[in-house]
C-alpha cells in the first residue's frame, strides 16, 4: 500500500484491538516498525476497557478471565506456565497487573500476554492475615510503583513501596488503621484505598473475624490516596452522610472519575447500595449519586462501569454479577463452582511491555521499619 501516507496508516492502526495489532506486525516492515515504535499510542476507544477477574482457590489464583465492554467473558492463558507457586494479585494500573508468585513479583500485560519478573519481596514468604494490593504510575518519573500493605493481628505490620526502576523496598509512614485497609483503583494519577476512621478501639486479643466485624460496623469509612511524589497517604473528601451506618463497600472508575459503592441502612429490614461518582476530583461537593441497587453484595471488591452503558459489572468475594440499571436485575456471566474467591481490576488495552522493567541479578535493599 505505497500510495497510503504513513500517518494515515498509523492512525488506522491506532484504532485496532491489540490482538489484531500483534498479528499485523507480520504484514510488512512498515507496519511492524509503526506498531513496535515506543511512541506509538493507541486511541482511547471504549472497547479497550476491560475487567480482569482473578479466581482463587486455597489462597492462590488458579485462573484469569477477561470481561469486555459487552460483559462477555474469555478465559486467559495463565501468565506463568507450569507454575506451582502461590499466585497473588498485588494491583492493577493502566493496562498492567502486578502478580506475585511466592516471593517473586511479575508485571503482566493481559492484552499482549507478556509477563516479566520485576521485583522480589521476601516478606511474601510470611503468612499474613491480609495483604493490601497497590500499583500506580508516577508521571513525573515515568515509573510504575508497587505499594503493598502487610498486616497481621499479632506481628509487626508495614506498608512497603518500591518503584520498577529503582527496585529497592522502603517502609513508609501509614497513620491509619492498616487492618481495615482495602485496595482500590488508580485514577486521576493517584492510587486509592479505603480505611476505617479509628475509634480508639483496641483490637488486640479479639478473634480476627470479630475484629473485622467491629471495624466494619463501628468505624466510619474514609478514602485515602497515595501521593507518589511524596510517598505519603492523604485523605480524600467524602460526602457528609458517610458515617457509621453508611459503609463504603468498594471503589471504581467511570471514564476518568472516581466512583464508590456505599451501603445504606434506612430501616432494620431495608438496606441498599448507592453508586456515587466524584465528577470534579478533590471537590467534596461534586459527589453525585448515579443509581441505587436494592440489595447488598457481601464483600464487594470491584465496580466496573462503561460509559453510555446501563449496566454495572460487580465482583464480590464469592459472587460475580452484572446489574441492569433499567430492569433492576442481576445476571451472572461466569459460572461459579467450588469454594472460590474472586478479585478483579479494570484495565485498558495497551502495548506497554513489562520487559522495560524486568529484573536483573543486582543486589537490592529492603528497608523495613515497624509501624
Amino acid at each position: 500500500m505505497p500510495h497510503i501516507p504513513p500517518d494515515i496508516i498509523r492512525d488506522i492502526l491506532s484504532r485496532l484491538p491489540v490482538k489484531s495489532l500483534l498479528r499485523f506486525k507480520c504484514v510488512c516492515k512498515l507496519w511492524n516498525f509503526i506498531i513496535s515504535d515506543r511512541n506509538f499510542t493507541l486511541s482511547n476507544e471504549p472497547q479497550r476497557k476491560k475487567a480482569i477477574v482473578c479466581s482463587s482457590k486455597l489462597d492462590s489464583i488458579s485462573s484469569f478471565h477477561s470481561v469486555n465492554c459487552e460483559f462477555a467473558a474469555e478465559e486467559l492463558p495463565f501468565p506463568k506456565e507450569n507454575s506451582s507457586s502461590v499466585c497473588r494479585f498485588l494491583g492493577a494500573c493502566h493496562s498492567l497487573l502486578l502478580l506475585s508468585f511466592d516471593t517473586d513479583i511479575y508485571m503482566w500485560n493481559p492484552s499482549t500476554r507478556h509477563c516479566k519478573k520485576v521485583l522480589e519481596m521476601e516478606q511474601l514468604a510470611i503468612e499474613w492475615d491480609k495483604i493490601i494490593p497497590g500499583f500506580c504510575y508516577d508521571e513525573s518519573s515515568n515509573d510504575y510503583i508497587a505499594v503493598i500493605g502487610l498486616f497481621h493481628y499479632s506481628k509487626p505490620c508495614a506498608v512497603l513501596v518500591a518503584s520498577m526502576k529503582d527496585k529497592n523496598w522502603k517502609t513508609i509512614t501509614f497513620p491509619y488503621d492498616l487492618g481495615s485497609a482495602r485496595g482500590g483503583p488508580f485514577v486521576n494519577g493517584r492510587l486509592h484505598w479505603i480505611v476505617n476512621e479509628p475509634k480508639g478501639i483496641n483490637y488486640e486479643g479479639f478473634d480476627p473475624d470479630y475484629a473485622a466485624y467491629l471495624r466494619l460496623f463501628l468505624c466510619p469509612d474514609q478514602i485515602i490516596y497515595f501521593n507518589s511524589q511524596t510517598s505519603e497517604f492523604d485523605l480524600l473528601s467524602t460526602p457528609d452522610d458517610i458515617s457509621e451506618e453508611q459503609n463504603i463497600l468498594c471503589l471504581g472508575v467511570l471514564g476518568d472519575c472516581l466512583c464508590m459503592v456505599c451501603w445504606f441502612i434506612e430501616e432494620i429490614h431495608y438496606d441498599y447500595m448507592k453508586v456515587m461518582i466524584m465528577k470534579d476530583y478533590g471537590i467534596k461537593e461534586s459527589w453525585t449519586t448515579l443509581f441505587t441497587i436494592p440489595r447488598r453484595m457481601y464483600n464487594l471488591n470491584m465496580l466496573h462501569l462503561i460509559e453510555n452503558k446501563e449496566e454495572a459489572f460487580m465482583v464480590a468475594d464469592h459472587e460475580i454479577s452484572v446489574y441492569d440499571r433499567v430492569e433492576e436485575k442481576h445476571r451472572s456471566i461466569l459460572p461459579i463452582t467450588g469454594n472460590r474467591r474472586f478479585q478483579a481490576a479494570a484495565i485498558s488495552e495497551s502495548l506497554v511491555s513489562p520487559s522495560d522493567y524486568r529484573w536483573d541479578d543486582r543486589t537490592y535493599n529492603v528497608e523495613i521499619n515497624e509501624m
